[in-house]
């Protein structure tokens, strides 16, 4: 999913998660016109820009090849260059669906294979809890499947 500044100006576009490419289009919400593209993890998904328009965080489902480093991580863009500056995480698996507080200062992921969500700090990266119902079962991957 698409998310687009709180003035309006731009649109940060993941283009698609069903295939292998990288990156996401930064465009002008007036007239469509390409601004910029942000390149992450492969199979761009959701997109969201914190409600003061500075910080927009980018997923992607992992369908193709990109850095150790990246894998089940979330970017975290500047708005004013349009370029990742953090990565949260690792998170356990490729994150799914994802939230930000209101002061886009923690990020609140749910991920594959995990019953639960996990929690990470903006200002530092990294994972801060792991929350996950009590006495549950976690699933094991599909076969075949590596998280």
């Amino acid at each position: 999913a698409f998310d687009i500044t709180p003035d309006g100006k731009k649109i940060y576009m993941p283009v698609g998660e069903n295939g292998p490419d990288n990156f996401w289009e930064v465009l002008d919400a007036a007239n469509g016109d390409p601004l910029g593209r942000i390149n992450f993890v492969t199979a761009p998904h959701n997109t969201i820009v914190s409600v003061d328009g500075k910080l927009a965080f980018l997923e992607g489902q992992e369908k193709g090849t990109q850095p150790a480093a990246w894998k089940h991580t979330i970017g975290v863009v500047d708005t004013a260059t349009n370029t990742v500056i953090k990565r949260l995480g690792p998170f356990r698996d490729v994150v799914r669906p994802f939230t930000i507080n209101g002061k886009a200062s923690l990020v609140f992921a749910t991920v594959n294979n995990f019953v639960g969500f996990q929690i990470a700090s903006v200002a530092t990266g990294k994972i801060l809890y792991t929350v996950a119902p009590t006495g549950y079962v976690q699933p094991n991957p599909p076969p075949g499947q590596v998280s």
